[in-house]
């Protein structure tokens, strides 16, 4: 049914990227409000609304691991973890924007998975190795755990959350543009 209408793969690819966006975060939405309710019965329901302290920032090795607190700021705990999910869901437009990348040039649901769980994997390893070069904070690894920018941790000085959103969406546009002229490219078989 899908090659009798006549739809541009253009609009195949990115329809199958909003499909795979709007599963996504529906799973991620039903396991936050499950969590909660489970840790709800083990710990209380109390605390969604107290306050919690983010954007302080940790120096680096120069300055002893010190942290600075003069950017900090409070947020209750339900917009702490609103900012977590908003993470998450972009994150989760660059992994899946990678998987859908490397399933049109492999053509296979398995090899596409396994690249985008070694990308997790071995991309915080990989990053890891050469945090000390300053064009690190360039590569997509270092930005997959955001939330060293809420709570002040992040590996590289001079990177702010607005540049991690900056490189993970610049990657993400990479991918879709490479995904989609690619996919353009190969023969429907």
């Amino acid at each position: 049914m899908l090659l009798v209408k006549p739809v541009s793969r253009v609009k195949l690819y990115i329809s199958k990227y909003i499909a795979l966006m709007t599963y996504a975060i529906f799973v991620l939405l039903f396991i936050s409000i499950v969590g909660y309710i489970i840790g709800g019965f083990f710990v209380g329901f109390g605390g969604l609304f107290d306050d919690r302290i983010v954007g302080m920032k940790r120096l680096g090795q120069e300055y002893g691991y010190m942290t600075d607190y003069s950017s900090a700021y409070l947020i209750t705990n339900f917009k702490y973890y609103l900012q977590i999910l908003l993470l998450l869901i972009l994150l989760f437009a660059v992994f899946i924007a990678f998987s859908m990348l490397i399933s049109v040039f492999t053509k296979s649901a398995t090899v596409s998975l396994v690249a985008t769980m070694g990308l997790i994997i071995f991309g915080n390893i990989i990053s890891g190795i050469f945090s000390q070069y300053t064009w690190t904070k360039f590569l997509l690894m270092p930005h997959f755990n955001l939330l060293r920018h809420l709570e002040g941790g992040f590996l590289y000085s001079g990177v702010s959350l607005s540049f991690s959103i900056f490189t993970i969406t610049i990657y993400t546009i990479i991918f879709m543009i490479i995904g989609i002229f690619s996919f353009k490219q190969k023969d429907i078989i």
